[in-house]
């Protein structure tokens, strides 16, 4: 899929907010004592990877890895 530079901007800043999204979910979660907090923030730090993921076959980047996260 062919996507304009102006479109892809905004799908790279798409998907880069998801994935700092996963990092600090991830973060929080590991920081969690709380068994219920820490399994919300796991699921939703492993959600917003899921996100992240769905912009990849368009940027080809995989910014989970890049950013430290995963």
């Amino acid at each position: 899929m062919e996507v304009s530079n102006e479109i892809m901007k905004v799908v790279l800043a798409s998907q880069i907010d998801e994935t700092e999204g996963a990092i600090i979910y991830g973060f929080m979660a590991s920081r969690q004592k709380d068994e219920k907090n820490k399994a919300l923030l796991q699921k939703m730090a492993d959600d917003e990877s899921k996100h992240a993921l769905v912009w990849k076959p368009i940027t080809k980047k995989d910014w989970l890895f890049q950013l430290g996260g995963g």
